[in-house]
């Protein structure tokens, strides 16, 4: 009788994991399409058969932060790195959304914490520059910045970005030269803003 009560309960857990893989894989294809919102009750239906399916909570996680439920993509984030601590991307999308809600100290905690974990992440780096830029921290913004083209000088993000800086402390020859890389690498705001500022002084 014990023998058939232990494989009856394995019966079961099998039978919940492989229903909460089909709702999960089901998000994963409103992911896919960009249905964000159509997926979040698949991934409620997989959680709800498999609590302890922290995949889900990232993903979940997404999809909030994508509709700017950024409270609630939070929360899942928190869970999702809880139970994977040395996986940097709950962690930085965390940043990413506290970031978006305008909590541009609590973005850059969780910004710096990836970087510890990972110094290479080039998205914490730069999007790290960005915080300190919102909160009119310019020395610490440049730095980011430069540590990030220094990385991947092809990051018209980060050109654009330290080209910005660099208007703001009043050194616009740097500037152009960032936003005259960032358009010769296609990006049209890096073009706008080199027309907008930088002609005259090449005339």
């Amino acid at each position: 009788m014990k023998k058939f009560c232990f494989i009856l309960i394995v019966l079961i857990a099998a039978g919940c994991y492989n229903r909460s893989e089909e709702y999960f894989d089901k998000g994963g294809e409103f992911m896919e399409l960009g249905e964000f919102k159509k997926a979040i009750p698949f991934l409620d239906s997989a959680l709800l058969e498999n609590p302890y399916y922290f995949d889900v909570n990232f993903n979940r996680g997404i999809c909030y932060m994508e509709i700017a439920e950024y409270d609630k993509a939070i929360r899942d984030f928190d869970k999702s790195f809880d139970a994977t601590p040395f996986d940097v991307q709950p962690l930085y999308y965390r940043g990413l959304c506290k970031s978006f809600a305008g909590d541009y100290k609590g973005a850059i905690k969780d910004y710096t914490e990836t970087l510890q974990l990972y110094n290479r992440h080039s998205e914490a780096r730069i999007d790290r520059a960005y915080a300190y830029y919102q909160l009119n921290q310019f020395g610490d913004a440049l730095i980011d910045a430069n540590n990030s083209i220094n990385i991947n000088p092809k990051d018209t993000y980060a050109l654009i970005l330290r080209g910005n800086i660099y208007q703001i402390l009043e050194e616009l020859d740097s500037a152009c030269v960032d936003w005259s890389a960032a358009a010769d690498l296609g990006a049209k705001v890096g073009a706008k803003f080199y027309d907008e500022n930088c002609l005259e002084l090449k005339n």
